[in-house]
């Protein structure tokens, strides 16, 4: 199949298959999308949660997710809900073919999931709206808004401030907790 030079997209170029430049290609991605690509994280985290025999959880898990969407642009990149989403949950698949001992319940995969998922780093910010910080008009509240809605609240003379307790968010994270748990 030959390549059009034509930069106008075409329906057939959609059916153009990839060129094969060797086992290079495929180091480097050329060959297309890659299972770790961020885009691809989703699917990922919906694969890993049927794996771990959670299929029943997954909807809760991405609407818990989803009250972070967008909240990536305002953390550094080791903090993305997402991407730190998608790494606990290989390494809880991983972990489940390496050990012998099957023999844990759903429930209890899920309580060790959602333990694990309290401690990332993303549940441990907080931002707010205000004019002059450190005094906050509204705070970034997941339990009653998403970070989209949050975004929209803020006033033109406001700035979004962000922060790290040293201490976490400890009871933030319990009432995550005990939400998630509540959704089972």
């Amino acid at each position: 199949m030959t390549h059009s030079t034509s930069l106008t997209p075409s329906l057939a170029s959609q059916f153009e298959g990839w060129a094969n430049n060797g086992p290079e290609s495929l180091e480097t991605g050329q060959q297309g999308r890659d299972k770790m690509d961020p885009v691809h994280a989703i699917y990922v985290v919906v694969d890993s949660m049927q794996s771990l025999g959670l299929s029943a959880w997954t909807a809760n898990l991405l609407h818990f997710l989803g009250r972070f969407d967008g909240l990536e642009m305002h953390l550094d990149e080791e903090c993305h809900p997402l991407l730190c989403t998608r790494q606990v949950l290989l390494s809880h698949v991983a972990n489940m073919h390496t050990q012998r001992d099957l023999s844990g319940t759903r429930e209890m995969r899920m309580r060790q999931l959602i333990d694990d998922l309290m401690q990332l780093e993303f549940m441990h910010h907080r931002h707010y709206w205000c004019v002059q910080p450190p005094h906050a008009r509204v705070e970034f509240n997941p339990l009653e808004h998403s970070w989209l809605d949050f975004v929209a609240m803020g006033l033109p003379q406001e700035q979004l401030c962000g922060f790290r307790p040293e201490r976490g968010n400890p009871q933030w994270v319990s009432l995550w907790k005990e939400k998630l748990l509540n959704l089972n």
